[in-house]
């Protein structure tokens, strides 16, 4: 390799070490906003940090999060995508919070795969065992529904939602018994 060749190879590492420097210093800078609870303003932070390296998973991951903050459901289920395709390590959060905006956007049916990914990586997780027994409840499987609100009373005896939800479908179904 001639001393050019050399130089060309250099420059190129320098000029890559900064993309990457770059792309961290936008994603830092969306993190401290979105850590603030300023999502909306966060956004466009990690849309800079993903126009120069694409593949920066964690910003993906964060981006996807603050549309989920935003209730912008529709737009963050691509980012989840993104992020979890890049994942080093599959990350069960990742899995609960797309399972919750598709949920939340009426896709129960997907919501549930995620829930179930979710636990295969992390069973002990209530907040997960919620968001799979309301999907469930919403699709008329009160049994399946009524267990997943039972494992995460199990999880944590304390969480009111988890009983709020399991009283619910058990009146559901007395009130249908009665009719």
């Amino acid at each position: 390799m001639g001393l050019f060749d050399r130089f060309k190879s250099s420059t190129a590492r320098m000029q890559e070490g900064t993309t990457v420097r770059r792309s961290y210093e936008w994603y830092e800078k969306g993190l401290s906003l979105f850590l603030a609870g300023h999502n909306g303003e966060a956004i466009p932070c990690f849309d800079m940090s993903l126009e120069i390296d694409p593949n920066y998973e964690d910003a993906w991951a964060r981006k996807a999060y603050a549309l989920f903050n935003l209730n912008r459901f529709q737009e963050a289920i691509p980012c989840f995508d993104r992020s979890l395709e890049l994942a080093k390590k599959p990350d069960y959060y990742m899995w609960q919070l797309k399972g919750r905006a598709l949920a939340r956007l009426g896709y129960d049916q997907e919501a549930i795969s995620c829930f179930d990914r979710s636990l295969e990586l992390n069973p002990n997780k209530n907040k997960t065992w919620i968001g799979k027994g309301e999907a469930l409840a919403r699709l008329g499987c009160d049994q399946e529904a009524i267990s997943c609100f039972d494992r995460s009373l199990e999880l944590n005896p304390s969480d009111v939602a988890a009983e709020m939800n399991r009283q619910g479908v058990l009146e559901r179904n007395r009130n249908t018994a009665k009719n």
